[in-house]
């Protein structure tokens, strides 16, 4: 169903030097909204926020997003859905009372996905009408005084963090450049882009022709009105809209969405330089949860398929060659997959075999190095790996997974999340055993005992971390 929603009010009158709309000034806004069945939810598709400030017109921001389907309806339960709020009053409520318009999300999640208050410096800030003019999904602009004299404060200048109308021009930003802070990328053709930093939240608009390399993003890349890029992306939520002819190598801890978007090739992510890992941790990322393969369509086309996945050949470089200006050549990278900082993995290619198995490390000290190790031999033994996971278990959940072994593994739960491996291949169960006996003989590890098991065992462990990771 679809509803197009209307509200009109007054701001309130500031609280203090700290808001900076003006009072009585009439704001107005216009949501339409679109609810669509999608499996076990209802996808949520914003695809115009207006707003105006005394009677002038403003650009559009829209976004696309896919939530849990909440029971009731009525227009205050879409915009709850798409995280506005009318309270009830005809006025759009800000995250604070006299803060003038605002948006407010239910949830971090929510906020970060719509990216519209999250302020440079990382403060959530509302978006006061002064500042309503300009606004975009992912173009986020401060939204209140304090939050102005925070980045004059700091010195933060948005020009640090945009890169917009290059032609045929290699730019990007060194490890510790970006340091967490949202970066704009739009209006740019023939160029090559390298972020090799973590940051907050990545755009990328009206890019034609580019090469691009974006390193951990702690929320959303939402690339629109792009076409024939190729990228290297690594992320906790991936969107494109309006794009064609994408191929990018992905990590993403979320499913993938594309929406009117055709052409799009995916394959895993795969890179090094030192400084990567811990940008992963700074971006609260793990490396062992990339659903790559696992793309949603939020607008499929019956008999036609947007999206495909790159060929398994497919070497890096011949897509996104190393950068060639003497700064960035300072960057030791690698594209060999056995340094990757993500393990390469089948995803939702066709198995080889019709035997897996799994293998799930407990937290410590070494259970990253031991997993990686672990994939290493199996690798190195002809095995594949199908797919990784970093999940926290329960006691219930090990009695689901584990079945009669979980009181063994249980008083292992509390230390931190387990590391779950998924080999397939002939003969891999027994090889996997065999690795572990040999070379974690003092860990403690989950290992399917039989080809019988095993894939009841990996369908076990895999249900129930996507449904923990809401997949």
């Amino acid at each position: 169903m679809s509803r197009s929603l209307r509200e009109t009010g007054e701001n309130r009158k500031p609280a203090g030097r700290g808001g900076a709309a003006l009072a009585g000034a009439p704001i107005s806004w216009t949501l339409p909204v679109q609810l669509l069945p999608s499996g076990r939810r209802l996808a949520a598709s914003a695809r115009g926020v207006f707003f105006s400030r005394a009677g002038k017109p403003a650009r559009r921001a829209s976004s696309s997003i896919a939530e849990p389907a909440a029971t009731g309806g009525g227009e205050e339960k879409a915009l709850s859905t798409v995280g506005l709020a009318s309270q009830g009053t005809g006025r759009c409520a800000g995250p604070q009372a006299g803060q003038g318009l605002g948006v407010v999300a239910r949830s971090r999640r929510l906020r970060c996905h719509l990216g519209f208050a999250r302020a440079v410096g990382g403060h959530w800030a509302p978006l006061t009408q002064q500042w309503a003019a300009g606004v975009s999904l992912g173009r986020v602009q401060l939204g209140s005084a304090s939050s102005a004299d925070y980045v004059k404060h700091n010195k933060i200048d948005p020009k640090d963090y945009t890169f917009s109308g290059l032609k045929n021009e290699t730019v990007g930003r060194l490890p510790g450049k970006v340091a967490g802070q949202q970066f704009v990328i739009q209006d740019c053709e023939n160029c090559s882009i390298y972020i090799f930093d973590h940051s907050a939240t990545i755009t990328i608009d009206d890019c034609v022709n580019c090469q691009i390399f974006l390193g951990p993003i702690k929320g959303s890349v939402f690339f629109r009105d792009c076409k024939d890029c190729k990228c290297i992306v690594a992320c906790q939520q991936f969107r494109t809209r309006d794009c064609r002819k994408l191929e990018v190598f992905l990590c993403c801890a979320t499913q993938p969405i594309i929406e009117s978007s055709t052409g799009m090739k995916f394959g895993c992510f795969q890179y090094y330089y030192p400084e990567l890992a811990l940008q992963f941790k700074d971006a609260g990322l793990s490396i062992f949860n990339n659903t790559w393969s696992n793309i949603h369509d939020f607008t499929p086309v019956s008999g036609e398929n947007n999206w495909g996945l790159l060929p398994e050949t497919a070497v890096v470089q011949d897509y996104v060659p190393l950068p060639s200006s003497e700064e960035l050549k300072a960057v030791r990278i690698s594209t060999d997959a056995t340094k990757s900082i993500v393990p390469i993995t089948r995803g939702r290619r066709q198995k080889s075999s019709d035997e897996s198995c799994l293998a799930v490390f407990f937290a410590g000290d070494y259970t990253t190095a031991n997993a990686r190790k672990l994939i290493d031999e199996m690798t190195g033994k002809g095995f594949q790996l199908v797919q990784t996971k970093e999940v926290l278990m329960k006691a219930e959940d090990a009695h689901r997974v584990f079945q009669q072994h979980a009181s063994e593994f249980i008083p292992l739960l509390e230390k931190g999340p387990v590391v779950a491996l998924e080999f397939n291949g002939d003969g891999a169960v027994e090889g996997c055993q065999s690795t572990i006996n040999e070379v974690f003989s003092g860990t403690k590890v989950f290992v399917s005992e039989s080809k019988a098991s095993a894939s009841q065992d990996v369908d076990n462990f895999y249900n129930f971390a996507d449904m923990q990771m809401g997949m």
